[in-house]
């Protein structure tokens, strides 16, 4: 019978704590040291409140290519641009491409991008996004919009000239 008595004590539920949030006793056991943070989730203003806010300046110096490198980089950017050209011929035999000349106009972005060309990735990524646009993959549009008009916000041109860009620009990837 002792060994019974002492199985019966070993599985006997844990005794629950009658700590309040408000009393000491809740804090001493709760409380955490070294400014530990909690396993609680946050609210959505400690998620936002400290975050820096993404800018659309020119990238720095080390990130953008120089020399052979950039010249290349344009070179390959400036194929993709006669391949979606290609694309969006009509032949004998074909019709124009629209998907697959988004796509060689997006990756003729990304490599204006790494050569730190905005101008011209902005303008090829509005002809990604009209192309898109034309098949209704609205989603990938409006990826494209969105990108062209951070671009245009940081772009050298009048303030008057930026405002209509971006508006239409948002428009377009709103719509």
């Amino acid at each position: 019978a002792p060994s019974t008595a002492a199985a019966a004590a070993s599985f006997a539920p844990p005794k629950l704590s009658t700590a309040t949030p408000s009393s000491s006793t809740y804090q001493q056991q709760h409380h955490q040291p070294n400014n530990t943070p909690s396993t609680l989730t946050p609210g959505p203003s400690h998620l936002f409140a400290n975050k820096p806010r993404r800018t659309t300046t020119k990238s720095s110096p080390l990130s953008l290519l120089t020399g052979q490198a950039k010249l290349d980089k344009l070179a390959l950017a400036e194929d993709y641009r006669l391949k979606a050209k290609k694309a969006m011929t009509r032949g004998i035999f074909s019709r124009p491409d629209p998907i697959a000349a988004g796509n060689y106009y997006k990756r003729a972005a990304d490599a204006y991008k790494q050569c730190g060309e905005n101008r011209l990735e902005r303008l090829h990524r509005i002809a990604s996004g009209d192309c898109q646009l034309g098949q209704e993959a609205y989603a990938t549009a409006a990826v494209e919009y969105m990108r062209a008009a951070e671009l245009a916000e940081g772009s050298e041109e009048t303030l008057a000239r930026k405002r209509q860009e971006c508006h239409k620009l948002y428009g377009d990837a709103a719509g």
